[in-house]
């Protein structure tokens, strides 16, 4: 918990806003991020990823589009009570669509890119 705390600081020194005119994401960039990380892992370095963002941030973006997911297999009434179940779901529910979505849903970027100080 304390490597959490203390990297999340470090984040939050060298944080960087987007260098595109737009500052956000495309839907294309964010499925390739999504292809490059392991949904619904427990393990921080599987967030770790070439886009230069946070395994961090990465992680808390990606646990919310879990439960964003989720939200929408309730809403679908889709059997999700076994965690087999939950897995079959979440492949039907994972797609560029509903990834892109949720990101939409931020009024900030939630995912800043990491840059050593002085860039």
């Amino acid at each position: 918990m304390e490597s959490l705390l203390l990297y999340k600081k470090m984040e939050q020194n060298i944080i960087v806003q987007r260098k595109k005119e737009n500052n956000m994401f495309t839907e294309e960039e964010l499925w390739e991020l999504r292809q490059q990380i392991k949904l619904n892992s427990i393990y921080m370095a599987d967030y770790q990823n070439d886009f230069g963002i946070g395994t961090f941030s990465t992680c808390e973006f990606f646990e919310g589009y879990v439960d964003y997911l989720e939200d929408m297999m309730e809403e679908d009434c889709v059997d999700i009570k076994t965690v087999d179940k939950f897995m079959v779901a979440l492949n039907r529910y994972d797609t560029s669509e509903n990834l892109f979505n949720w990101y939409g849903c931020f009024e900030y970027d939630p995912l800043p890119i990491i840059r050593e100080k002085g860039d």
